[in-house]
């Protein structure tokens, strides 16, 4: 089954790209192909084959397109007056510019907003302009992100991008990464991951990139807040064998100072919080599984920025009113929840009338 495109954009550059096609046209294009989007330039519109002017088809190409990008690097007349063109239209459009351009914008373009780009081989740099890029498809309402993802391998994939997303940027005294939750994004074991991709090698994948970009956060210096469960042996309903798995997981990785302790901050709420992941500020994720099972049935995203904002003060003000254990206390209720042969799993209650519902967990 075909997979439905979710918009169409065009590109504009020099025509000496057309054949050699720069750093800039192959980050966005391979982006694009990953989110579904459309990305034309004028010698692949394909709209209509018998025209062969380029200038005719860079026409048929801005018309037909939801957005135009143009790289205004080397000021090239022939990308301005597509600008032109484009402006006449009244298409969105994307300027952008590398950095190490000594040339200065032409008088009628100075005044516009024109972001810049680092040489896109570099560290990073390709994830900035990626971050620019969807700012953009976002303000102008193109190809919105699906609310929805069903499953945890979409769920891992979204995460995973966010997080690689925010590691490019720069730390700052604000928490990178909010997460709460039974366990910790940090309790994901390398056998947890290898035991996935030997049972479906893209959630394994998608799982590897977040454990990887959780632990690269922290390593560069940005705060994580985690607001966790960790139940006591007196508790009616027992974490299940997954879970206990993840708590000594989780007991492991702050023993060996796997991670840069001082960057990541622990909250234990005496309740089961909805699993929530709040990235950079700029995106939440909440799942939810059906009752009794494991896995994530559907995530819902948002990027709106009074949902964000919302959910943060009320992670702030929850975790702020748990409370906030020493690494040793942490580690002694973690290995105490993480005992198997302590341990026996309890039936789960289901909250609503019907196991056709969801339920946070």
């Amino acid at each position: 089954m075909d997979v439905p495109v979710r918009g169409v954009l065009f590109i504009c550059m020099p025509f000496k790209e057309l054949s050699e096609p720069s750093e800039f046209f192959r980050t966005l294009h391979s982006y694009c192909d990953a989110v579904r989007l459309e990305l034309h330039r004028a010698d692949t519109t394909g709209y209509n084959p018998s025209v062969k002017e380029i200038q005719e088809q860079t026409r048929e190409g801005i018309a037909r397109a939801d957005g135009v990008i143009f790289d205004l690097t080397d000021n090239n007349p022939n990308v301005l007056y597509e600008l032109g063109i484009a402006d006449q239209s009244g298409k969105p459009t994307f300027l952008a510019r590398s950095i190490e351009s000594e040339l200065e914008l032409c008088f009628n373009v100075r005044s516009r907003h024109v972001e810049t780009y680092r040489d896109l081989r570099e560290t990073g740099a390709a994830q900035e302009l990626i971050l620019q890029f969807n700012k953009w498809l976002d303000d102008h309402r193109i190809a919105q992100p699906s609310p929805l993802l069903r499953g945890d391998t979409r769920r891992a994939r979204a995460i995973a991008d966010a997080l690689e997303a925010a590691v490019s940027h720069e730390p700052s005294l604000e928490p990178t990464v909010r997460f709460s939750g039974g366990s910790s994004p940090f309790s994901i074991s390398e056998d947890e991951i290898n035991r996935l991709r030997r049972a479906d090698s893209d959630h394994g994948e998608a799982l590897a990139r977040e454990h990887r970009s959780i632990h690269d956060l922290v390593r560069k210096g940005h705060r994580v807040r985690c607001l966790i469960n960790v139940p006591s042996p007196n508790d009616r309903h027992q974490p299940s064998r997954e879970r206990r798995a993840r708590y000594r997981s989780l007991s492991r990785v702050l023993k060996d100072n796997a991670v840069p302790l001082e960057n990541v901050e622990w909250a234990l709420a005496d309740y089961l919080p909805p699993s929530t992941y709040i990235i950079d500020k700029s995106i939440v994720f909440e799942g939810y599984r059906k009752t009794g099972e494991e896995g994530y049935k559907i995530t819902l995203r948002s990027a709106s920025e009074q949902e964000i904002r919302a959910r943060t003060e009320l992670f702030d003000s929850l975790f702020e009113s748990a409370e906030q254990p020493s690494i040793g206390v942490l580690c002694a209720r973690l290995d105490e929840a993480g005992r198997e042969e302590a341990l026996v799993e309890a039936p789960v209650v289901p909250l609503l009338p019907t196991n056709r519902h969801v339920q946070h967990r």
